[in-house]
């Protein structure tokens, strides 16, 4: 229980400086990358939260979905958002596809698993930002989100049941988290 605690807070500290950079102009919110994890982290908590049936280990993701949700919604009515292009869409598109794989097979893990593949593109753009420009994204949320995701990790490997082969997908959202988000930060700090 603790260690949901500690994920979901670092989860939603990490949103509230990054909130505060974007009102400061410290942060520029890529429009690919946030439109695209404002829809995604919701579809992921509720597949995430299906696959292990644990409210807990899902906790994090569920505190992200909103607080990613009032970032989209703030930067967009800040004006800080250009319109979607063409790979935007096709994500979005395939996100709504991996909702269909889910009604289809009745098996929550393949759209999660889906999902992650989803989020790992939608996040080239930001990860291209911070490498190529200067003072685009300041590194602390991002640090703060990838221990979250370690945090996540290590909790997930903890309550789930390894005896099962299904065990090793579960992992693979908060692994792509993991990478991701470090990426960024370490861009970020450069």
């Amino acid at each position: 229980m603790f260690l949901s605690i500690s994920a979901a807070a670092l989860h939603a500290i990490a949103y509230i400086i990054y909130m505060n950079q974007i009102f400061a102009g410290n942060s520029i919110p890529n429009p690919a990358s946030w439109t695209i994890w404002a829809f995604l982290s919701g579809l992921n908590a509720v597949t995430f939260w299906k696959s292990t049936n644990d409210g807990l280990a899902t906790a994090q993701f569920f505190t992200g979905s909103v607080a990613c949700f009032v970032v989209w919604v703030f930067a967009l009515s800040a004006g800080k958002f250009a319109p979607l292009g063409m790979m935007e869409w096709v994500v979005l598109t395939s996100s709504c596809l991996a909702c269909l794989v889910w009604y289809v097979t009745k098996e929550a893990i393949y759209a999660n698993l889906i999902f992650g593949a989803i989020f790992l593109i939608s996040s080239i753009p930001t990860i291209m930002d911070v490498w190529y420009k200067t003072n685009v994204e300041r590194a602390l949320p991002w640090y703060l989100w990838t221990t979250a995701f370690v945090i996540t990790s290590v909790n997930v490997f903890r309550r789930t049941d390894r005896t099962q082969a299904r065990w090793r997908f579960l992992m693979v959202v908060p692994i792509i988290g993991i990478i991701v988000h470090g990426i960024i930060a370490i861009g970020a700090g450069r």
